[in-house]
């Protein structure tokens, strides 16, 4: 199966070398597969689609009513101690070798209709989807160029999951500084936008519309950027991406 990830390299390998083959090697697809995604840029997971049925039957369709009628009655009865008195009730709708799958239906049921359901917090990361910019302060490093000290910054843009990378040199975090780190980012690195950018209160992408306000918000410039790529502006909390 092939990932985001693998098609992310694809682009990024195809827009160097131009030649099929030799990146569909690079990033482990055949040449067919490479090709398709090369002239269709999608992502895998941008064609994918929930299944809502099922693949095989269900083993437990003829005493899960029984079961969940003991559950109702008995929300916290053991699951296992459940499994072995209907094993011996009703040992012609159930066999021994169908205890993992029992457990795992019970827990299910106590999530989505028990009475003291546990709260879920989703907290996948599609590929491609999200990405950050940050600035690294350099200057500490004291590098050198013909005996004088460079003094500057990288705007740092990065793909939250994947983690694929690229920085570009700037003197300030300066909305001219997103301008080229972002083009970089977009068309060196990574060859699609991200639907979302994240960035932290810097003055170059953000502002206090009121002096007396805390609360600050995207400068225009900075939104028009964004949307010239399609991008949506989101902020993230100071160092704490």
């Amino acid at each position: 199966m092939v990932t985001d990830d693998q098609v992310l390299a694809l682009w990024k390998e195809f827009k160097k070398l131009k030649v099929i083959k030799i990146v569909a090697l690079k990033t482990g697809m055949d040449r067919k597969t490479a090709s398709k995604y090369i002239k269709q840029k999608i992502l895998p997971s941008e064609t994918c689609h929930d299944r809502n049925w099922r693949t095989c039957p269900d083993k437990l369709k003829d005493i899960w009513p029984i079961a969940e009628e003991f559950l109702k009655e008995t929300p916290d009865i053991e699951a296992k101690a459940l499994f072995e008195h209907l094993l011996e009730t009703y040992p012609k709708l159930i066999n021994e070798g169908q205890l993992r799958t029992f457990q795992r239906r019970i827990k299910q049921w106590r999530v989505e209709c028990g009475d003291s359901q546990e709260v879920y917090f989703d907290q996948r990361t599609i590929p491609g989807k999200m990405a950050q910019l940050d600035w690294l302060d350099m200057n500490k490093f004291a590098i050198e160029i013909n005996g004088k000290i460079f003094k500057h910054k990288l705007s740092h843009f990065t793909l939250n999951h994947s983690n694929i990378e690229s920085a570009s040199i700037c003197r300030s975090e300066s909305i001219l500084s997103i301008k080229k780190g972002l083009r970089n980012f977009l068309y060196r690195v990574v060859g699609k936008a991200p639907q979302i950018l994240q960035v932290d209160n810097s003055s170059a992408a953000t502002h206090r519309p009121c002096k007396d306000k805390k609360k600050r918000v995207f400068n225009d410039e900075y939104i028009q950027i964004l949307d010239y790529y399609g991008i949506k502006a989101q902020k993230t909390n100071i160092a704490s991406p």
